[in-house]
C-alpha cells in the first residue's frame, strides 16, 4: 500500500530499515542524569518530613495538575475541582461524585496509573485507559482498542480551516501494522523498565514516550497515553511514583515539545528528542521539589504555631503558601489581608503584626508600603539552590543508546 510522502519526500521513521532502533548519546545526557540523580534522592528524602494529610494532599495535588494539564496540551479545558473531586472517588475519599465524563475520565486513568506504577504494561492495561480517558469523544470510532484499518493516522495542522490547505506533519503506519508494532513495543517497555537502573530513567521513559508516538496506534489521545507511559516509566525506574509534573511543564513548553517530537518523524536519531526530554524533566522535577518543600514548610510553621493563631491568620498563612513556590505577587499588604479574611483596616494591622512577631511573616518597608512575607526558610533555601536547569557540563563520552 502506498502513503503519502511528507512534502520533501522522505520516508517516515517506521518505514526505515532500523526501525525502531533509536539511538542517541548517552555522554551528551550524563550532566542531566547527575542532576536527576541528586534531585530525585533529595524528593525522595524530602517526603519523610512530610505526613498524614499534608502527604495526601501533596499526591493529590501533584495528580490534579497532571490530569488537568495533560489535557490541556491538547486543547481541552477541564473543570480543575471537578478532576479533584473525580480523584477524590477514585481514591475512596469521597464516597459521591458528580463530575463531567471528561473529568472522571482522565481522572481515573491518571489514579490507575498511580497505583500500578510498578506493574508491566499490557495490551489490556492500555485499552482499559483509552477507554476510560476517551469515552466522552463522540467522534472516536476505535474506542478502547487499537486502529486496525488501512488507514494511517495523521498529524495535520489545518489552515483558515480549510482541509485543503492542511499541512502535513505525520503520517503513522497503517492501522494493520499498529498490533504487530505494539506487540514490540510492549515486550520492548518492560524489558527497558524492568531492568533500567536510577540512571537511566531518563533515556528510557523518553524513549519510550517517542517510540509509543511513533507509532500512534489510537484513533485519538496518544498525546495524553504517551506522557502517562513516559511518567509511568519514571515511576517503574526509580521504585516509587516520581511526583514529577512532567505534563504541567510540557504545556508551558508545547510548541518546542512538538519540534522536539518533530525531529523523530524521518529520522531515527534520537539525540535532539532525548535532551530536550531530559532538560524538561529537570525543570518539572525541580519544580516539585519546590512544591513538596512549600508542604514541609508549610506542615513546620502550622506545627509550631499550633494554637497560637485565630481564624483569620490561619486562612491568610494557607493562601500565602498556596501561592508558593512563585510567592505572593507584591507581598501581603494590610489590603489584602482585608480581603482574603474580611477583616477590618485596624484588625488587619494586628493581626499581620502578630504573624511577624510570632517569626510566620517577615516584615518590608514603613507605613502604606508595608508588606509582608513568608518567612519560611526552607523554601528560601531551595529557591536559592534550584531554578529552571541549564546546560550540563562535562559531557566527553561517546556512548551510544538504543531504543528498542
Amino acid at each position: 500500500m502506498d502513503h503519502p510522502r511528507s512534502p520533501d519526500a522522505r520516508p517516515w521513521v517506521w518505514e526505515l530499515p532500523q526501525w525502531p532502533t533509536f539511538t542517541w548519546d548517552d555522554g551528551t545526557l550524563e550532566g542531566y542524569v547527575a542532576r536527576f540523580v541528586r534531585d530525585t534522592a533529595w524528593q525522595a528524602g524530602g517526603i519523610t518530613f512530610i505526613g498524614g494529610e499534608d502527604l495526601i494532599e501533596v499526591h493529590l495535588g501533584w495528580l490534579t495538575d497532571e490530569a488537568t494539564e495533560t489535557s490541556a496540551i491538547e486543547g481541552e479545558s477541564l473543570q480543575r475541582d471537578s478532576v479533584r473531586a473525580s480523584m477524590l472517588h477514585f481514591f475512596g475519599l469521597q464516597p459521591k461524585l458528580q463530575a463531567p465524563a471528561a473529568e472522571r475520565g482522565v481522572a481515573r486513568v491518571t489514579v490507575e496509573a498511580y497505583r500500578s506504577f510498578h506493574e508491566p504494561l499490557s495490551h489490556e492495561m492500555l485499552h482499559g485507559w483509552h477507554l476510560s480517558l476517551m469515552s466522552h469523544s463522540p467522534t472516536i470510532r476505535e474506542l478502547g482498542t487499537y486502529r486496525a484499518g488501512e488507514e494511517s493516522a495523521q498529524i495535520v495542522t489545518v489552515r483558515r480551516g480549510r482541509m485543503q490547505d492542511a499541512k502535513l506533519h505525520y503520517l503513522a503506519p497503517p492501522g494493520t501494522r499498529v498490533a504487530a508494532e505494539m506487540d514490540a513495543f510492549v515486550g520492548w517497555y518492560n524489558e527497558a523498565t524492568e531492568r533500567a537502573t536510577e540512571r537511566q530513567a531518563l533515556s528510557v521513559s523518553g524513549a519510550a514516550h517517542l517510540y509509543f508516538e511513533c507509532i500512534h496506534p489510537f484513533e485519538d489521545g496518544n498525546g495524553r497515553m504517551g506522557r502517562l507511559l513516559a511518567e509511568k516509566a519514571l515511576a517503574r525506574c526509580l521504585g516509587r511514583p516520581s511526583m514529577i509534573p512532567l505534563s504541567v511543564t510540557i504545556h508551558a513548553r508545547r510548541p518546542d515539545y512538538y519540534r522536539a517530537l518533530e525531529t523523530c518523524r524521518h529520522s531515527l536519531d534520537a539525540r535532539q528528542w532525548q535532551a530536550w526530554y531530559a532538560d524538561t524533566v529537570l525543570e518539572a522535577l525541580a519544580a516539585g521539589c519546590l512544591r513538596l518543600t512549600r508542604h514541609a514548610a508549610q506542615a513546620r510553621m502550622f506545627d509550631t504555631l499550633k494554637g497560637r493563631l485565630n481564624g483569620r491568620q490561619d486562612k491568610a498563612l494557607r493562601r500565602l503558601f498556596r501561592e508558593e513556590p512563585r510567592g505572593f505577587e507584591g507581598g501581603m499588604s494590610s489590603a489584602n489581608y482585608q480581603s482574603i479574611t474580611g477583616a477590618a483596616s485596624a484588625t488587619a494591622t494586628r493581626d499581620l503584626s502578630g504573624l511577624a512577631r510570632l517569626g510566620a511573616l517577615r516584615r518590608t518597608g514603613r507605613g502604606r508600603h508595608t508588606r509582608y512575607w513568608l518567612n519560611a526558610p526552607l523554601l528560601d533555601e531551595v529557591r536559592a539552590g534550584r531554578g529552571s536547569p541549564g546546560p550540563p557540563g562535562g559531557v566527553s563520552a561517546r556512548r551510544t543508546g538504543r531504543g528498542s
